[in-house]
């Protein structure tokens, strides 16, 4: 892409790179740096770079994965009550939440089709609704003579 005169860019926009592929290819070259330095040390006669052991407890992992596993039990138990149809009240808080959510999703859906084109013939777009609006008043017009 070329730059167009008196536009300043971000450094993002120069790099065109983002962060998660960035944060990747950064551990991708440490690990081989690391795995160079290794087997260089041999060559140079030093003593490799000692990487730490890293150990997790045994106990704190399965105190969380207990308390995670009870969680998604008392889930489960909820989700099991409102399809069988004992509490009346979840049933109807389930069904009003998710119509708030389709009509959330629907409206975020129509914004986002609705600015697409108008990003790129919004003049056109513009002139198209304007002369719909007075070609609608115009016929209204002719109707009440």
């Amino acid at each position: 892409m070329e730059e167009q005169k008196g536009i300043s860019r971000s450094p993002r926009e120069l790099l065109e790179y983002n962060l998660l592929p960035l944060v990747g290819h950064l551990l991708m070259l440490t690990l081989a740096l690391l795995f160079l330095w290794s087997n260089v040390t041999t060559f140079i006669h030093k003593s490799p770079t000692r990487i730490p052991e890293v150990q997790i407890p045994k106990d704190p992992v399965l105190e969380c994965a207990q308390a995670l596993r009870f969680e998604i039990n008392c889930d489960f138990s909820v989700l099991q009550d409102i399809a069988s149809g004992r509490d009346f009240k979840k049933i109807l808080a389930v069904i009003a939440s998710l119509w708030v959510l389709t009509l959330f999703y629907i409206g975020i859906a129509v914004v986002f089709t609705l600015l697409l084109p108008y990003k790129g013939f919004g003049f056109r777009v513009f002139f198209f609704a304007n002369s719909l609006h007075t070609t609608s008043h115009d016929s209204c017009a002719i109707r009440e003579i």
